[in-house]
């Protein structure tokens, strides 16, 4: 109930924030191309494995940060396997300067100096959509020594050692790291965090659903307005906070946020 929501608060920086066809880089930019972390191949390519290419143009409102890390040197893996404390190699970094300097010299980073409500990011891009982030509190302009709170890992081809990431069915997750718990909240600025009981406690995940999407469409007090993937049919909540352990059959997570370990 609340009291999960208050640590969801903790993870997720307090959440009182909550917050075009590009080409790739080239070989010697990305690195070299390596398995997905659950083990599949991308068969488009021969059973050669998959690999997050990164975009080289920018998005619209976006401002231009370059990686920094000589080539041969950058943490960035592009198997983009999720752990505890980082993603594709980068360890959750200290501030926005460490998270640009763990991609090649030349990498195009996007920095939004408003993300989401009271929350900057910088971002790398893999086809045209947001893919890896690290977000700041608000900052009007990029600045290098500006704090990191959390990862926010939106691609699917990032996903963890139990083929756990974006685009896995809740479900999927569910047989993984067990009972989910969606906590949607309007003060929030009407967004949804969903936690697994037996997940890494500093995993915070996002989800989404097509039903829930056009449910959303009909209004009423207990569907949410926001993009979700619970199923809140019948939970009254307090007319801001509702909780549910259902999800919508055809749920997916769309965000897995990797914040700092508590305690």
């Amino acid at each position: 109930m609340r009291t999960l929501w208050t640590s969801l608060t903790c993870l997720a920086l307090g959440l009182t924030a909550c917050a075009a066809e590009s080409d790739t880089v080239s070989e010697t930019e990305s690195a070299e191309a390596r398995t997905v972390s659950d083990g599949s191949e991308d068969a488009d390519t021969g059973g050669a494995p998959e690999q997050l290419l990164l975009d080289t143009e920018i998005a619209d409102g976006a401002d231009r940060v370059v990686g920094m890390a000589p080539v041969g040197s950058a943490a960035f893996d592009p198997e983009c396997f999720i752990a505890e404390d980082r993603v594709a190699g980068i360890a959750l970094p200290e501030t926005l300067g460490d998270f640009a300097a763990a991609f090649p010299e030349g990498t195009a980073l996007n920095f939004y100096s408003t993300y989401m409500v009271d929350l900057s990011a910088l971002c790398v891009r893999s086809e045209g959509e947001d893919a890896l982030c690290a977000i700041t509190f608000a900052e009007e302009s990029y600045t290098a020594e500006a704090a990191v709170e959390s990862l926010i890992v939106s691609s699917p081809i990032c996903n963890d050692a139990a083929g756990v990431g974006p685009g896995t069915p809740v479900s999927t997750a569910i047989e993984a790291y067990g009972e989910p718990t969606f906590g949607f909240s309007w003060d929030n600025e009407g967004r949804e965090y969903v936690t697994f009981a037996n997940a890494p406690s500093n995993f915070l995940f996002r989800a989404r659903s097509d039903t829930a999407d056009a449910e959303t469409q009909t209004g009423g007090l207990t569907v949410p307005g926001g993009e979700h993937g619970g199923d809140y049919s019948g939970v009254e909540g307090d007319g801001t906070y509702f909780e549910t352990s259902t999800a919508y059959p055809d749920a997916e997570i769309r965000e897995v946020w990797i914040s700092r370990p508590v305690g």
